[in-house]
């Protein structure tokens, strides 16, 4: 999940100063090195305008998965 530029975007390169593995390019932030992004979402956080989204699709999908997982609460472990 690679958060997106939209056309609400004004390049003032914010996301691209905040993203902590420099995914976004500091000169044009609408590109993402989609490799490199790790989906922390920060880029999306600070933006002023609002203008970085993520698929929709892709966000509902991954929240059923985390529904499912986090449904039921775990029980500690332990690794030695």
């Amino acid at each position: 999940m690679v958060p997106k530029a939209t056309k609400e975007c004004t390049n003032c390169g914010v996301c691209a100063a905040e993203c902590p593995v420099q995914a976004i390019d500091k000169k044009d932030p609408k590109k993402v090195d989609e490799k490199a992004c790790i989906s922390c979402m920060r880029c999306i956080a600070v933006c002023p305008q609002g203008a970085r989204k993520i698929n929709p699709v892709m966000l509902s999908a991954a929240s059923l998965m985390l529904k499912k997982v986090c449904s039921e609460r775990k029980e500690c472990e332990l690794f030695l």
